[in-house]
């Protein structure tokens, strides 16, 4: 039993180890996510800023209409990004 009881304590910390590196891992791709969503907003407030520099009989052409749904689609995937971001940070923080 008392055998049983060491294996059961290297298990743990071999775990715990391994939770360090996995939660190291994790912080790193949340850096890295940070900068892309940095990126992508930069690249919505550019089109944005395209968009609203159009004047008002281009803003409604095909052009100012692609204009708006690539920022619309940045919002989209910056927001999508946030919310794994998110998820990142609940998943490090709850072990």
């Amino acid at each position: 039993m008392h055998r049983n009881k060491n294996n059961t304590n290297r298990l743990y910390k071999f775990y715990n180890i391994m939770n360090r590196y996995d939660k190291k891992e994790l912080d790193n791709i949340y850096n890295e996510l940070a900068e892309i969503v940095n990126r992508i907003d930069e690249l919505r407030d550019s089109e944005g800023e395209k968009f609203d520099n159009l004047p008002e009989n281009l803003q409604v052409s095909q052009m100012g209409e692609k204009l708006q749904e690539n920022t619309d689609a940045l919002c989209t995937i910056s927001d999508n990004l946030s919310d794994i971001m998110e998820e990142i940070t609940e998943l490090i923080t709850s072990q």
